[in-house]
């Protein structure tokens, strides 16, 4: 499957290499098929010899089989040797094994051959194995093979009894082309559903590996802040002991300060481990949220000197309704990677998208390789040194679960741009029909 990666984003292409073709190299289903096919026809051939049809031309009958023997042997060949693949394979050999069957047919009797049925087969396969338009180009092509067995082979004139047999023939030609338009379209429809289903159902897998992971690593975290809690609290108290003291010392201002510092320091901690908790979907009341309350709340938890490196750009979009604490610390981890990776400023801004707005994120760093774009937001994937690619990894989880979108776009030399989209079953100032109330 991409794969920023949009998991729900789903695409269907008509072409011969998008369809999970037989590996011929390693199964040569199409050539026992053949063999099989020859050895049906020579069977056949030397019953109706033995039962002395008059109407056989076994000379020519003989040359069209050692055709398909020496084209078998050939398509033997290059498979061992894996000359062609298997969508390059499948197509020709249809298609000349359609017009082998044609020439088997004009010199068997031509349109009163019963075999003709057998143009059929070859609609069948090329709907199962190559699909999209291959279906429709060998309906036509099959149909008129069949009706040139009238030019190449006309009936003869005493066995068309007053023209009826002639009608009946070309009725089972009109038969033919509409059956074959028919099992040609619902094979095909079949097909794709069939691969739509497959495609869903590697899109649900890959949602359970991921929810899997992603509640194994809330629950790690989750015992990660549960047991720094305590640690925590025991500073945040000893560091308000120590500005009570240093308050009572003439001149300790600096003490004063650094004990302050240290109370603030403990309180972001507490936020952050308030964030890892696990929260999932309508465990986090929605609360309404503004780009420019956004913005404020995402810059509070920036020190005073990496706000300092931190442009504003325009805000702008409407007010939402969602999880406020989880959006923001989503936007936090977006914007503090870019500090991260920058060499001097980060513009930040808010734009409209939808029925919310997004969160833009632009620095100047050294860009993201191309080979690593793709694992942005794994777990434990990073291209910081001291990361632990986690954070981008919650970003992407969290986005999922409220039905937005995270892209990342980055050039080496030049920096990268990444924006979240938080959307909004509705604006917040949007006002509730009696449909909706119903």
């Amino acid at each position: 499957m991409t794969k920023t990666t949009d998991s729900s984003a789903v695409s269907y292409r008509n072409t011969a290499v998008d369809h999970q073709l037989p590996r011929l190299g390693d199964g040569p289903w199409l050539i026992h098929l053949r063999w099989v096919a020859v050895g049906g026809q020579l069977a056949t051939l030397f019953s109706l010899w033995l039962i002395g049809a008059s109407d056989l031309r076994i000379g020519p009958l003989l040359v069209v089989e050692a055709m398909s023997l020496l084209s078998n042997i050939a398509l033997r060949i290059l498979c061992r040797r894996r000359a062609w693949g298997a969508a390059r394979l499948v197509a020709p050999v249809l298609i000349f094994d359609t017009v082998l069957l044609t020439a088997l047919l004009a010199f068997s009797g031509g349109p009163m051959n019963p075999f003709t049925i057998f143009f059929l087969v070859h609609v069948v396969m090329a709907s199962v194995v190559l699909g999209g338009s291959w279906t429709w180009l060998f309906v036509g092509l099959c149909s008129l093979c069949y009706a040139s067995l009238f030019l190449i082979a006309p009936v003869s004139p005493h066995m068309m009894h007053g023209g009826a047999f002639a009608g009946h023939l070309y009725g089972m030609l009109s038969s033919f082309i509409v059956a074959s338009v028919s099992v040609g379209y619902f094979v095909f429809l079949i097909q794709r559903e069939r691969r739509f289903a497959e495609q869903r159902a590697n899109v649900a897998q890959e949602a359970a590996l991921k929810a899997e992971s992603f509640a194994a690593l809330t629950a790690v975290a989750a015992g990660a802040a549960h047991e720094l809690g305590s640690p925590l609290a025991t500073i945040a108290v000893a560091s308000r002991e120590l500005e009570r003291t240093a308050e009572r010392i003439m001149g300790a201002h600096e003490l004063v300060a650094d004990a302050r510092l240290i109370r603030e320091e403990v309180d972001r901690c507490r936020m952050i481990l308030d964030a890892m908790t696990p929260q999932f979907p309508g465990g986090d009341d929605a609360m309404p949220l503004s780009p420019h309350e956004l913005i404020d709340a995402v810059l509070s938890r920036l020190s005073f000197v990496a706000r300092g490196r931190v442009k504003i750009a325009d805000v702008e979009g409407p007010p939402v309704s969602l999880p406020r604490n989880r959006a923001t610390q989503a936007a936090a981890a977006l914007l503090q990677n870019a500090i991260d990776a920058s060499r001097e400023r980060v513009t930040i801004g808010c734009s409209p998208e939808g029925q919310g707005f997004a969160f833009n994120v632009n620095d100047d760093g050294p860009g993201i390789p191309v080979t690593d774009q793709s694992r942005l937001g794994e777990p434990f994937f990073t291209t910081k040194g001291q990361g632990r690619g986690m954070g981008l990894f919650l970003v992407r989880q969290f986005v999922e679960q409220i039905g937005g979108k995270l892209t990342i776009e980055s050039k080496l030399g030049i920096g990268t741009r990444a924006s979240i989209v938080l959307p909004s079953g509705k604006a917040v100032n949007e006002p509730v029909t009696e449909r909706q109330r119903a």
